[in-house]
C-alpha cells in the first residue's frame, strides 16, 4: 500500500500498475482490508479545504488511456490447466464455500447453490463445462489454494477453481490462436492463448461461457 491509502487503488492497485504486494493475496482491491478501512475513513472525516476545487479540476482532466492493445485479466487454474478471464467480469473472489445440491437439477455443470456474503448464488463446474480432468481432492482445507470466483454483469455465477494466480495485463500482440491440439470443449471456449509465468494460459470467451452456464440451468 502507498502512504496515501485513499488513492492507492489507482496507483499500485487494480486501477494502476498492480504492483501492490497485497494483491497477490487479495486478488482485487475490493477484498483488501486497508482499502475498506480507507473507504470508511472517507465517509467519517470532514472535507478538507479546497476539496471541491481539487475534485472539479481532477474530473475536468482527460482520463489517461491504457494502451489500446492491453487487457486486464485474472489468471487461475482448474485441474492442471490455466485460464484467463477479463477482470471486469469478476465481482468477488471468496474462500471455497459449501455447495448445496439442487434436487433433480445439479449435475456435471450445474453444481448447486452457495451462500456468498448472504446471497445464494448458482455454482457451476468449469471442469464439467470444459471437459477437464478433476484435480486431486485436497483433504487439508487450511492448505488449499482453492477459491470461489463470482462473475457476471447482471446475473451472477460462482465457480470453484483450484488456484488463483494474479491479475495481469497482457498485450493482444503476444497472443496466438488456439491450436488444434486443444480438446474440443476447451477450444470452443478459448479465444486466444498466451504465456504467463511459463504456463500456457487459455483466454476464455466470457460471452460463450456465460451463455453455456445459462443453458445448464434450463437443461
Amino acid at each position: 500500500m502507498t502512504n496515501n491509502q485513499e488513492t492507492c487503488w489507482s496507483i499500485t492497485g487494480i486501477g494502476g500498475n498492480a504492483s501492490c504486494p497485497q494483491l497477490k493475496e487479495a486478488i482485487h482491491c475490493r477484498n483488501c482490508a486497508s482499502y475498506a478501512e480507507s473507504g470508511r475513513g472517507l465517509l467519517d472525516r470532514e472535507p478538507p479545504a479546497g476539496y471541491l476545487r481539487e475534485w472539479t479540476e481532477l474530473l475536468a482532466r482527460a482520463k489517461e488511456k491504457a494502451p489500446a492493445d492491453m487487457i486486464s485479466l485474472i489468471v487461475f487454474r482448474v485441474g492442471s490447466e490455466w485460464f484467463g478471464l477479463n477482470t471486469a467480469l469478476f465481482q468477488r473472489i471468496a474462500p471455497l464455500k459449501e455447495i448445496h445440491r439442487i434436487p433433480h437439477r445439479s449435475g456435471r455443470i450445474l453444481l448447486g447453490l452457495a451462500n456468498v456474503d448472504g446471497e445464494l448464488l448458482l455454482c457451476a463446474s468449469l471442469t464439467g463445462l470444459l471437459g477437464l480432468e478433476p484435480a486431486p481432492v485436497v483433504k487439508d482445507a487450511a492448505n488449499s489454494t482453492g477459491r470461489l470466483m463470482v462473475v457476471g454483469q447482471g446475473e451472477r455465477w460462482a465457480f470453484p477453481v483450484d488456484e488463483v494466480d494474479a491479475i495481469c495485463h497482457v498485450s493482444l500482440s503476444v497472443m496466438t490462436p488456439p491450436p488444434a491440439t486443444l480438446t474440443k470443449s476447451v477450444q470452443s471456449f478459448t479465444k486466444q492463448l498466451f504465456e504467463h509465468n511459463k504456463n500456457a494460459v487459455a483466454l476464455l470467451d466470457e460471452k460463450r461461457m456465460m451463455e453455456a452456464l445459462k443453458k445448464s440451468v434450463k437443461a
